[in-house]
């Protein structure tokens, strides 16, 4: 088949032919260039060798194609979206952790100041109230915070800020403000209970401190400085602290949160805006903040609040020992192996481990299949045990394991220990350790019912013997397995004794008696 074209259309086909060529020839070129390859443009215009140039720039068309995506690609990297960057995602999803449980809290957050009153004529020339005769009425006493703990308006806090207070006046977090009625005081854990007469309360959540694990973040909230509703945030630094200078029944959270006078008795929260604590106090030389605070586990405030909500007072669970930690020595000396257990140095004469058949010297290992990891960790453990439950006890006696089951009693408070009166030195004894007779006049002016006949008079400093614990006015009964009858018998049975290995002794102080090893 013939196909005829006019000469017009034919001008215009060579025309757009000759235009497509131009233009396929002079992009081949600059790409030559830019590509480095050996292309002359004058062979391109005038098609000699029309096979190699061609080849080339077919080539060099396949190389842009290929190169275009990875150039792309690398100039979008070059400069990164903030907004998809993944280290910004992550701060900002932080962030807005710290912003929630701020916005879940913060109606639950109260300011608590406590006043008492002031007779005028105490005040006069008073140089904490001034020098004004006619002052009188209420002062600030107390300024701390508070947690709604229940839609009733009841208001967990620490016992510190309200103790001793004629006046509680309580301001949320929305301007209101009212004054608050005592419910429960517990020094033991310094944990209270106020209770306000308000609606339209917003209580917090209450999470596990048990699970809580150490690294985690929190969060404190509270009024440092009478500053309200503010939020420090920090990590878990480690979990069952005890301040030796604090409250008896101790387990605390210790948190690097910022926590300041007027934090006490607001709440430490975990990211899910749940309250795993109550900050109490602080260590610091100062009395400000220095990157150590303590907060009291939720299931201890919780227990003990539920306990003076329901009842007025707080019930705990009594074992009736005195208990004391195990030392490597100590543990030797007993033929058990290891320091995992706590040691047995005293039983109530009556009390429930007395009944049951506990002895001085065992050493509990388990309490209601739960093993005691220290002293602290067993006293509470039996005082969130409801009295009259019966109890499993594992523990070590004569190199063996037994099991005595106990029926907790009551614990109706704390024993008191007896004040050190001074005394005079008798006789002398080597380790630092100073004694005398502890004669009928002293044991009638200390009020002594026990069968010790030898008192510690003063321990040298940084002598064996106070490494080893004993301390003024402790009664020695015992050395080894020998009662002590007087400072003579001591200082025989301690010159004969290898103290290089060291020797256990048996003392007695406020009516509590303890085992101590003594050795150089």
């Amino acid at each position: 088949m013939q196909v005829i074209v006019s000469r017009d259309k034919f001008k215009r086909l060579e025309y757009m032919n000759n235009l497509s060529h131009d233009i396929v020839l002079y992009s081949g070129a600059i790409l030559c260039h830019l590509l480095n390859f050996n292309c002359n443009f004058n062979e391109l215009n005038t098609m000699k060798r029309k096979r190699r140039a061609r080849t080339r720039l077919l080539i060099a068309i396949l190389v842009l194609l290929t190169i275009t995506p990875f150039a792309l690609s690398a100039q979008s990297s070059a400069v990164p979206d903030p907004s998809s960057d993944p280290v910004i995602l992550h701060a900002r999803s932080m962030s807005k952790a710290f912003a929630r449980v701020a916005e879940s809290v913060t109606p639950s957050l109260v300011s608590i100041r406590s006043n008492r009153e002031v007779d005028p004529y105490q005040s006069y020339n008073n140089p904490l109230f001034g020098q004004d005769p006619g002052m009188h009425g209420v002062v600030p006493q107390g300024m701390g915070t508070g947690f709604i703990y229940d839609i009733d308006g009841h208001i967990v806090t620490n016992n510190h800020v309200i103790k001793g207070a004629d006046e509680i006046r309580v301001r949320l977090h929305d301007g209101r403000e009212t004054s608050a009625t005592v419910i429960g005081q517990d020094p033991a854990t310094d944990v209270a209970v106020i209770k306000i007469d308000l609606t339209a309360l917003v209580p917090v959540r209450l999470g596990d401190s048990e699970t809580l694990r150490i690294g985690e973040w929190v969060v404190a909230a509270g009024s440092p400085f009478g500053f309200e509703n503010s939020i420090t945030a920090g990590i878990v630094s480690a979990k069952g602290r005890r301040l030796i200078s604090s409250s008896s029944y101790q387990d605390f959270i210790q948190t690097d949160a910022a926590i300041n006078p007027g934090n006490s008795g607001g709440p430490l929260l975990d990211l899910k805006g749940q309250v795993i604590g109550m900050n109490t106090a602080i260590f610091s030389p100062t009395g400000l903040f220095m990157g150590i605070g303590f907060a009291i586990p939720v299931k201890m405030v919780k227990q003990v609040a539920d306990s003076l909500i329901k009842e007025g007072r707080v019930v705990r669970g009594w074992l009736g020992v005195v208990i004391q930690p195990l030392t490597p020595e100590l543990s030797a000396s007993f033929g058990y192996k290891g320091t995992d257990g706590i040691l047995v140095s005293d039983i109530a004469t009556g009390g429930p481990s007395d009944k049951a058949g506990l002895q001085i010297e065992d050493i509990i290992v388990e309490f209601n299949g739960e093993a005691m990891a220290s002293d602290n960790h067993l006293r509470n453990t039996v005082a969130a045990t409801r009295p009259g439950t019966v109890v499993p006890v594992n523990v070590f006696r004569d190199g063996e394991m037994k099991t005595i089951e106990v029926t907790l009693g009551e614990h109706d408070g704390d024993p008191v220990a007896v004040k050190p009166q001074p005394t005079h030195d008798k006789e002398v004894v080597s380790l630092g350790l100073r004694v005398q007779t502890f004669t009928e006049e002293m044991k009638l002016r200390r009020d002594y019912k026990g069968e010790g006949s030898v008192i510690v008079s003063s321990v040298g400093r940084g002598s064996a013997a106070e490494r080893s614990g004993i301390i003024q006015d402790d009664v020695v009964l015992r050395v080894g397995d020998t009662d002590i009858s007087s400072p003579e018998q001591l200082k025989k049975l301690l010159s004969e004794a290898d103290l290089e290995t060291g020797i256990r002794l048996v003392l007695e102080h406020g009516g509590m008696k303890r085992f101590a090893y003594l050795k150089k």
